[in-house]
């Protein structure tokens, strides 16, 4: 039984004509489409295609690779309708409407030679994605596709115009495939970072909060670090960048979501601290797409190494912020752990270098605290 096309108008709307299928390929009569793409991400973040190999029995293309499903419509056809009813009818998979993203509706034309025939193509192709989570089980429609692959969505990109890549796939097409593709990535490896720094909320500290009723964590640390980045920059020994203080002070201590804390005056743990923490930082910043991780390296890594003006300022407030609260909840923290003035003294010796005035406060905090035995005078 011959199969029928409709015919459409250059607005796309319909003639109300129908024709044979070898007949509207000779005249270039202008039809629907449909192409479905289906993905799937892989444990590592990559994104998977599936293509289609076209049956060496096709009037066009044959053994191409090609979109996951692609057919043409039937006449009074939707393009959603006719997308679901080929991806069934080609791989024997069933979605619903709601699975499928529409990406555009787009004209093509073209003109090849099959099997000794001139073939003009003129479509409104309907262009979806289908992203799966497990692998779906494939029952192919052997006379139209003759197997299926995955590959990742790159390297189909890279390789659209390799000869020993024969595919039918319209780069322009896939263009636009590949930057959803990305922009999915990239959203998922922002959100997958956003969700695991949620762990900093569990990493306890020794310092009480102001009222002495428990001991903060390293979120509410971080989070009152920018409060004061952003209040006391007019403090700093130089001109400061407020907002990338703030970046700095937010992002310095999740690299203890993998390290843990280590309390200041612990000598032990203190001397595996650098190792640990490099270690974490790998990991977890590289969470992120790479310009983002890369951009949040340096920022941890400029918190390190103290070198630049907002480096320096970041690093005193972090010194500044526990002995502020150690102070305001009555010096308990200092007591429990049995400190001695000389060991906050000394962890202290570089505070001076983001603010001299802060620092200066914080000396007049110190010896008064030793004065009230809080804190070891030695």
């Amino acid at each position: 039984m011959a199969e029928l096309f409709e015919i459409l108008n250059e607005d796309g709307s319909s003639t109300g004509i129908l024709k044979d299928r070898e007949k509207v390929h000779t005249d270039g009569d202008l039809h629907g489409s449909v192409h479905i793409w289906m993905y799937r991400f892989t444990s590592d973040g990559r994104i998977e295609v599936l293509l289609q190999k076209r049956s060496e029995k096709k009037d066009s293309f044959p053994g191409y690779f090609a979109a996951s499903s692609a057919g043409h419509l039937d006449p009074g056809e939707d393009a959603i309708t006719g997308g679901l009813r080929e991806l069934n009818e080609e791989l024997g998979v069933k979605a619903k409407a709601e699975d499928l993203e529409f990406i555009q509706q787009e004209y093509f034309e073209g003109i090849d030679y099959f099997h000794g025939k001139r073939f003009h193509n003129r479509e409104l192709v309907s262009q979806y994605l289908l992203q799966v989570d497990k692998e779906p089980i494939f029952s192919l429609q052997l006379e139209e596709v003759s197997a299926v692959v995955w590959m990742d969505s790159e390297e189909i990109f890279n390789r659209l115009n390799d000869e020993d890549f024969k595919n039918c796939v319209e780069p322009h097409e896939y263009a636009k495939v590949i930057e959803i593709f990305r922009k999915n990535r990239r959203l998922k490896q922002q959100m997958a970072f956003i969700l695991e720094v949620d762990k900093e909320k569990f990493i306890g500290r020794q310092t009480y909060l102001s009222d002495g009723s428990r001991k903060e964590n390293d979120a509410e640390h971080a989070w009152h670090l920018a409060i004061m980045a952003m209040l006391l920059g007019e403090h700093a020994n130089e001109k400061v960048d407020t907002l990338r203080v703030m970046s700095m002070v937010l992002i310095h201590d999740l690299v203890e979501i993998d390290a843990g804390d280590t309390y200041a005056y612990d000598t032990v743990m203190g001397a595996t601290q650098r190792e640990r923490e490099l270690k974490a930082a790998d990991r977890i910043f590289h969470l992120l797409p790479p310009d983002q991780a890369e951009y949040v390296r340096g920022l941890w890594d400029e918190f390190e190494e103290e070198k630049t003006p907002e480096a320096k300022f970041a690093r005193t407030l972090d010194k500044v912020q526990p002995l502020m609260l150690n102070v305001a909840s009555g010096g308990r923290s200092w007591e429990e752990h049995k400190v001695h003035k000389s060991q906050v003294v000394n962890r202290n010796k570089r505070t001076p270098l983001g603010s001299k005035e802060l620092w200066e406060l914080c000396r007049r905090w110190i010896n008064e605290k030793t004065k009230e035995g809080k804190l070891i005078d030695d």
